[in-house]
């Protein structure tokens, strides 16, 4: 009896290790044949509950920008219940998870500090931080009806599971990376061509600035050179809604809040996040463009500067990033 059961013992143990082994082939086969995220999470979800017995399955992705974990894919828990946990900051305990890169079990206690998910309605939950090339790119979340202990025995699948997502998390990105790369060369590209192609100054200036708002998709952007005599800017073209401020002057000293003339004297760009709440940013310039998310840029040749370019997002709140303003 005894040997019987040993042996019945061992093939449950090499069955639950087959299915696992043909779940995670499985998933390297979504991952590899994966040409759209939200897809390959859906279908990667599903075999994972399948082979792990978890309940619930979410995949959250870094936002390096916003500073927090954004649900890419959530299957499960209710829309309505799982749209509460959409977001999660890095400075929370997800966060510190990703950080110490270590996969973490906790049993559900309505009383405790997992309180907050109760309304998903799961025993116990499962995270396993997602690493492409040793960088923290999300998290793996998994909820299962099963106490803790149980749940710590299927680590190793959820990790080798992570292994696979956190892949074609950083695939995608580095295809993202490589398309926004060809885009910004095409468009430079055409920038090259305009230069070129006429000795018109003014045709010239307005291509400039027409494709220096496309590159990082802002509505509005206008280009001021410097004066004869170096006390002001003079806007020579703009790109948007607002070409009546073609020939505006806008004073060089002192530069004081006036953001197109801080770039001037300083030479190096600038982004203004807010421009409603930022000293840099005068009450007539904002009047002017009605923006909110700021980028100046310096004109510099042969080592002198001969004007600023500022980029104008009307539309809100506007982080333009270091890829943006390289």
């Amino acid at each position: 009896l005894a040997a019987a059961l040993d042996a019945a013992r061992t093939i449950a143990d090499l069955s639950r290790r087959n299915a696992e082994l043909a779940a995670l082939n499985r998933v390297a086969e979504l991952a590899g044949e994966a040409t759209d995220l939200s897809a390959f999470f859906a279908r990667a979800s599903e075999v994972l509950r399948e082979a792990a017995g978890g309940e619930g399955v979410a995949t959250d992705v870094l936002d390096e920008a916003a500073g927090e974990l954004v649900y890419a894919h959530v299957r499960g828990p209710p829309a309505d219940v799982a749209a509460r946990f959409d977001h999660a900051a890095l400075a929370g305990p997800l966060g510190d998870i990703m950080r110490e890169r270590t996969p973490t079990v906790a049993e559900g206690d309505p009383s405790g500090p997992l309180a907050r998910l109760a309304p998903l309605g799961f025993r116990s939950y499962a995270w396993v931080p997602l690493l492409a090339r040793s960088r923290p790119v999300g998290i793996l979340a998994t909820g299962f009806r099963a106490p803790a202990g149980e749940v710590r025995a299927r680590l190793d699948l959820l990790s080798a599971v992570g292994a696979h997502v956190a892949a074609a998390i950083e695939s995608q990105r580095l295809l993202g990376d490589l398309r926004r790369r060809a885009e910004e060369l095409s468009l430079l590209n055409e920038v090259g061509r305009a230069l070129v192609e006429t000795l018109d100054f003014e045709h010239v200036l307005g291509a400039g600035v027409r494709n220096l708002a496309r590159i990082v998709d802002a509505p509005d952007a206008y280009l001021a050179l410097a004066s004869a005599d170096g006390s002001c800017l003079e806007v020579r073209a703009a790109a948007g809604s607002h070409p009546e401020h073609l020939g505006r002057r806008l004073p060089l000293d002192p530069p004081g809040d006036n953001l197109p003339a801080l770039v001037f004297h300083g030479r190096e760009p600038l982004v203004v996040e807010d421009g409603e709440d930022d000293p840099r940013i005068n009450q007539a310039l904002r009047a002017l463009t009605g923006g909110r998310g700021y980028l100046g840029l310096p004109l510099v040749v042969r080592d002198r500067t001969i004007g600023s370019v500022l980029i104008v997002d009307p539309r809100g709140p506007r982080l333009f990033t270091p890829a943006e303003v390289e």
